[in-house]
């Protein structure tokens, strides 16, 4: 079960629940594997990106998951709900700064 308190977030996918987190960790680990900033892949994000930030996400509950994994994971969750969760998990560890540099009234979809 996910603690909304933790910035925990669930994602539900092929009978199974899912939790995703974002730490320190996590965005160093995703920033490493796609070489820009957390704030850069947020707000133009491929779906390497997506994969990749849905991975990172992950790790913290489900340690050793591939980036594949992850992939199949969202293919049984649907990428836009997976995504959606991502985005919800990012907001909850960064707060509203995933919107920074956006002009007002303009956020990103995650």
């Amino acid at each position: 079960m996910a603690n909304p308190l933790r910035g925990e977030v669930e994602l539900k996918a092929g009978g199974k629940t899912y939790v995703l987190r974002y730490t320190t960790n996590a965005m160093v680990q995703l920033e490493e594997m796609l070489g820009r900033s957390v704030l850069e892949i947020v707000n133009n994000p491929s779906f390497t990106d997506a994969r990749a930030m849905v991975w990172a996400g992950l790790l913290h509950a489900h340690p050793g998951l591939t980036l594949e994994q992850a992939g199949e994971i969202m293919d049984e969750a649907g990428v836009v709900e997976a995504i959606q969760a991502a985005g919800q998990a990012l907001k909850k560890a960064f707060g509203r700064a995933v919107d920074e540099g956006k002009p007002q009234g303009e956020e990103t979809i995650v």
